[in-house]
């Protein structure tokens, strides 16, 4: 009886402690069936035993199961190591009681060679508790047939194994503790060796690569070798000892590891040994092998940091170096947020000559309250790209004899597109205020190219963004001023007549009916003129403050900055790429430079300037010349710039925009009033009839659409002002990037950490804002009494 206890603790099953299986009920205890004769204490003794035998053969047959088909490399691992230590461990327990009772140690043994069965089912008491967590650490990676509460094809993943053993190691238990930590030791093993291809040679792990936390995307599915831009985290992969921040990290490490070893599929083995990245390895494996287990999520982040901080100061430097980046942070400042300023004016007078020679008829014929909105015209992209190259040819065209090489201005055209965009849901699209249809002006990215490690997807979007927003501004501001180019609308010069004609009464009734038709419509378009000018004021100082104070301030300190903490060699190399005399001029100014003034600057006063700011680079700490630490400078700077023009303040957004809307569908009814009244002049003073137009009627129609579009401007105006005032009191346009800029220390000087820019108060604005609304409004008052007294009169 005694062997057959051992051998059934051992996994073999045990017909006297098991009911035999069939094929309705399954092998199952049943000490009762079999031994009816035992004492009740024995039968319960008997009954633990049965127990651990019956946990022993369910433990060693599913982590077989698990360690074979499971998806999870971690999870095999753990499975293996049920098997291989914590089993044996049992196994040992086993063999060493039964060696005792062979030796007839006294512990067992008693009196006559009688070994007591509480004894030995005593021994293996606390194994109850340890088998049992060891079935449910198995059931929870794959659930059994028996009692699973999950389906056998909904198995856990690698992240989701390392959190549950984590939290078991907490369960009060000195033994389950042991044994959790030994279990997720094994597991962040795995998973650090997963890690490491990563890390170190930029390949996803050949082997359950489903399992890892970074997956190429779903529009690639060549995982030995996706392109950069096509991978992405899997959030429910990421183990919790993982930051956000470390995870992304451990991307861009990947990415650019992945980028420099597929720049050049030809490399020899002599060119691969030359390889930087290659060459940082044995650095990089240092830095792994001295992570300890468990994995300290501090210490982690740590290993991560150095290992990116070491290969963006040496490989990535050399493939992306600082003059690389600054030649496209100067075209992305000179045209995609408008420092030159010839730039915006000839993209929209060229986009505005392309909408109307290719809707003229179709404008002509939209009813008066739907002129100037032409949301249906749908514009190619072949006309697009006509668009922007007619505008480059007129940037050309501007260079003087001295501007001949523009090197900014070639680099844009080499990477600058228009393109199409989907429709946003959002009501303030404003990419849809230069074309009809939402266009956007944006630098693709080559997944191969440089560019894209220190630029990413979400930066060129802003960009964009922003782009959009301060060139329809812009294209508001010229369309209001072209207004007064209508010179019949504005003022009548009538023509004197001779004093020999002028003696005949018709003449002189023509020529006072003349007058009095000039003077009627000179009173009613007063009122108009009147909210023209009020528009015309507040989009321009918007313009002015958005693009003079906002765009061109932050501009200037963050390239200062750049320049500051630069070295000698920085600097030389910039001055060498045609970028150091321009950049410094910049630096100096505070006006946004044109094609022209950027280029035109003296030579011996950029030496003293070139010198000035190697001297104080030498005197301030340096920040690492690496893309990682430029690309985190220049997303701070550029969504402090983004917070700044208010884009994230929907209230003033969306004023904004239907302000913008109203006044391109006013500009058009100044258009279409100046047509009707010639063709009705012709018609009462020359007698040219159109029988098929009703030219009074229309000029009557045209009057009380511009009257219903002046009440909705001037509403629309006081609700951008009172936006503003809100946005004002809240807090916003002080340059806060994400809440956190204003917990930086601004007045550490030492520090080599880029702060943002912080404008000044937008009170000057708003001041100027409601000045010119009172002033406005005591205007119109004044203009409904006089009209009131002409019309009595």
């Amino acid at each position: 009886m005694l062997q057959e206890i051992l051998l059934c603790l051992a996994g073999h099953p045990s017909p006297l402690l098991r009911q035999p299986q069939t094929l309705e009920t399954p092998a199952k205890p049943n000490i009762e069936h079999h031994l009816p004769l035992l004492s009740p204490p024995e039968r319960a003794l008997l009954s633990t035993v049965a127990h651990l035998s019956d946990l022993h053969i369910k433990i060693k047959r599913h982590a077989s199961l698990v360690s074979t088909s499971h998806r999870s490399t971690i999870c095999k691992a753990v499975a293996s190591t049920i098997i291989s230590k914590q089993l044996q461990g049992f196994m040992k327990k086993i063999v060493e009681v039964e060696r005792s009772i062979l030796t007839k140690d006294a512990g067992y043994v008693g009196g006559y060679g009688i070994v007591p069965l509480s004894a030995v089912v005593g021994e293996f008491a606390p194994w109850s508790r340890r088998l049992e967590w060891l079935w449910e650490v198995l059931r929870f990676m794959q659930p059994s047939e028996e009692g699973g509460t999950k389906l056998s094809s909904d198995q856990c993943r690698g992240a989701s194994m390392m959190r549950y053993l984590r939290e078991e190691s907490h369960t009060g238990y000195s033994d389950l503790e042991e044994m959790a930590l030994e279990l997720v030791k094994v597991a962040e093993m795995v998973w650090l060796r997963q890690l490491s291809t990563w890390v170190l040679y930029g390949k996803l792990p050949t082997c359950a690569s489903e399992d890892f936390f970074i997956q190429p995307q779903p529009g690639n599915q060549d995982i030995s070798n996706p392109s950069p831009a096509e991978f992405s985290i899997r959030r429910e992969c990421v183990p919790d000892f993982v930051p956000p921040p470390t995870a992304s990290s451990i991307l861009f490490i990947g990415q650019s590891l992945h980028q420099i070893r597929t720049r050049d599929q030809t490399l020899s083995t002599q060119s691969l040994s030359a390889d930087p990245a290659m060459k940082l390895l044995p650095a990089h494996l240092e830095y792994l092998k001295a992570i300890n287990l468990p994995i300290s999520s501090s210490s982690f982040t740590n290993v991560i940091a150095s290992i990116r901080l070491s290969m963006s100061q040496n490989a990535l430097s050399q493939l992306l170096p600082f003059p690389k980046v600054l030649e496209i942070l100067h075209v992305l400042q000179d045209f995609l947020l408008l420092g030159r300023g010839e730039f915006a004016i000839s993209l929209i007078s060229k986009a505005d000559k392309m909408v109307n020679i290719g809707n003229y008829g179709q404008n002509a014929l939209l009813p008066v309250r739907e002129a100037g909105r032409l949301d249906e015209l749908k514009i190619r992209d072949g006309e697009l790209a006509t668009v922007l190259n007619e505008t480059w040819s007129e940037l050309a065209a501007l260079r003087t004899e001295g501007d001949l090489l523009d090197d900014t201005l070639e680099r844009a055209r080499e990477h600058l597109r228009v393109v199409n965009r989907d429709a946003k849901s959002s009501a303030t699209d404003f990419s849809s205020l230069l074309f009809p249809s939402p266009t956007s002006l944006t630098l693709p990215l080559s997944p191969n190219s440089p560019i894209a490690l220190f630029l990413t997807k979400d930066d060129i979007r802003l960009y964009s963004e922003m782009n959009s927003y301060l060139i329809a501004i812009r294209r508001a501001e010229i369309h209001l001023a072209s207004l007064w180019k209508y010179s019949s609308l504005r003022r009548s010069h009538p023509c004197q007549i001779a004093p020999t004609v002028s003696s005949t009464v018709y003449l002189k009734r023509r020529s006072a009916e003349r007058r009095k038709r000039e003077d009627e419509r000179n009173m009613k378009m007063r009122r108009y003129w009147a909210v023209a000018s009020k528009a015309q004021f507040v989009i321009s100082e918007l313009g002015g403050y958005f693009q003079g104070d906002i765009a061109n301030g932050y501009w200037q300190h963050f390239l200062s900055w750049l320049i500051s903490q630069r070295g000698d060699n920085d600097i030389a190399s910039a001055e060498a790429s045609g970028l150091g005399t321009s950049t410094l001029t910049e630096v100096k100014g505070s006006r946004p430079s044109t094609g022209t003034s950027s280029q035109r600057f003296n030579a011996s006063q950029s030496s003293a300037a070139s010198s000035a700011y190697r001297q104080s680079a030498l005197n301030q700490q340096r920040i690492p010349n690496d893309p990682a630490t430029l690309a985190r400078a220049h997303q701070r700077y550029l969504r402090a710039l983004h917070s700044s023009l208010l884009l994230n303040v929907t209230g003033f957004t969306e004023a904004l925009f239907d302000a913008l809307r109203l006044l391109d569908h006013f500009v058009a009814l100044f258009a279409r009033l100046q047509s009707a009244q010639q063709n009705l002049d012709l018609e009462v003073d020359e007698g040219v009839v159109d029988a098929l137009a009703n030219h009074r009627a229309d000029e009557h129609e045209i009057l009380q659409e511009m009257e219903r579009s002046r009440g909705s401007i001037e509403e629309h105006l006081d609700a951008l002002v009172r936006e503003l005032r809100d946005s004002v009191d809240q807090g916003h346009g002080e340059g806060a990037w994400d809440g956190d800029v204003s917990n930086i220390d601004r007045l550490d000087p030492s520090s080599s950490q880029y702060t943002p820019w912080r404008p000044r108060n937008i009170d000057g604005l708003l001041m100027k804002m409601e000045f010119i609304g009172a002033k406005a409004q005591s205007e119109a008052t004044d203009t409904e009494d006089e009209d009131e007294r002409y019309y009595s009169q």
